[in-house]
């Protein structure tokens, strides 16, 4: 862990252009349990009859990047990962040159680790660094998915009515459109 953490701050010292990156499971239902929270402000749970299908959010924040990415998608895989890459180096392209290598902070899914995928990173010029396990601390990205969820939740909570599933995954991208680097 304390190699990892060297080696994250050299790539900032060194002004790296540095991506962090992660994906996050949302559902019409979801739990206070798997929500963060402060106590101090709790969040009213959404019951809805209707469960809906799971949407995976693929996310990434960096300074480097004109603003965040995000997309959603029905599960995390490599098909899924694969194209999330390449929007992020497209993506990238407004504010890096297209030779300069992406420095990209992510987690140790089996998706991640793939052939296809480990070549895309050679294809796409992007240089995974793998977070040791158990640590979100190193992926900036953690903290951001507990603000979205609790505006999807305070969101849901407002709506009348039952929610449906086209609603849901609109009311989450308006929260994911909102996002800025403040």
């Amino acid at each position: 862990m304390r190699n990892f953490a060297v080696e994250l701050a050299d790539l900032v010292f060194t002004d790296q252009p540095l991506v962090y990156f992660d994906e996050s499971s949302f559902h019409m239902w979801m739990r206070k349990t798997r929500t963060w929270m402060r106590a101090e402000r709790p969040v009213p749970l959404v019951l809805n009859k209707s469960r809906g299908e799971n949407v995976t959010v693929y996310g990434a924040i960096g300074s480097c990047l004109p603003g965040a990415l995000f997309f959603q998608t029905r599960t995390t895989n490599e098909k899924a990962t694969l194209a999330f890459l390449a929007c992020l180096r497209e993506h990238s392209k407004k504010t890096l040159e297209a030779h300069k290598p992406l420095h990209l902070v992510l987690d140790n899914h089996a998706a991640h680790h793939t052939l296809q995928v480990r070549e895309a990173f050679r294809t796409l010029n992007i240089v995974p660094h793998f977070m040791p396990p158990y640590s979100p601390q190193f992926n900036c990205i953690e903290a951001l998915w507990g603000c979205i969820k609790r505006e999807v939740k305070g969101r849901l909570t407002l709506a009348q009515g039952l929610v449906e599933q086209l609603q849901f995954q609109q009311i989450l991208q308006e929260v994911l459109d909102a996002v800025t680097p403040e």
